[in-house]
């Protein structure tokens, strides 16, 4: 008489380390391959937890071969831009070959962001949307820009998350007891409760 042994979902789905290892999968049940197969561009969390996918090419889309449609490679390997390990954080947001190689989840970044976007800086000290020109607006909706608040951002707006880049500088150890909270320089590198960590000149 044979049985029929339930496996538990691994927690860690599809980016389990031991994904491989035999013991591991007989107690273990993991997601099949994506079926999209090498052609998947898809780099969300969700997506990679959900599905297997093949070897990602270390040159990503900048891959030779792949430019070239080289089957016997292209059929090995998946070709796609991964998603930046600090998504909305990125620091890199400045850096063209940085932005080129990774997905972000925020729009193009404005050049002149953070400190000198004249447009930004109307579009987020006018009161009323009402009276902000289209020329502001749209420059606001074509590029991101590193939101002043930073980490203690409490905006929930999924528009702003989509249009904003919150750079997490480091907390300040002294917090709201700080001696050097009117000194620019140490403002510029740690994180204060109720302090924007950029502030109008």
């Amino acid at each position: 008489m044979s049985s029929f042994i339930h496996r538990n979902p691994c927690k860690d789905g599809a980016q389990c380390k031991d994904i491989d290892n035999e013991k591991h999968i007989q107690e273990y049940e993991h997601p099949s391959y994506c079926p999209n197969g090498k052609n998947c561009q898809d780099t969300s969390q969700n997506h990679e937890k959900a599905y297997r996918h093949l070897p990602l090419c270390k040159y990503f889309q900048k891959c030779s071969e792949y430019q070239k449609h080289i089957k016997s490679h292209c059929d090995k390997f998946r070709h796609c831009n991964p998603s930046c390990e600090l998504g909305n954080n990125c620091i890199h947001f400045h850096d063209k070959q940085h932005i080129e190689t990774y997905k972000h989840p925020f729009s193009q970044p404005c050049p002149l962001t953070p400190y000198h976007c004249a447009l930004y800086e109307q579009y987020t000290t006018t009161n009323t949307t009402e009276s902000i020109s289209y020329e502001v607006e749209q420059h606001c909706l074509d590029f991101a820009h590193v939101c002043r608040l930073g980490r203690n951002c409490p905006d929930k707006d999924p528009l702003h998350w989509e249009k904003s880049i919150h750079v997490h500088r480091p907390i300040c150890s002294f917090g709201n007891k700080c001696t050097k909270l009117v000194q620019e320089d140490h403002l510029n590198l740690f994180t204060h409760p109720n302090i924007r960590d950029i502030r109008l000149l």
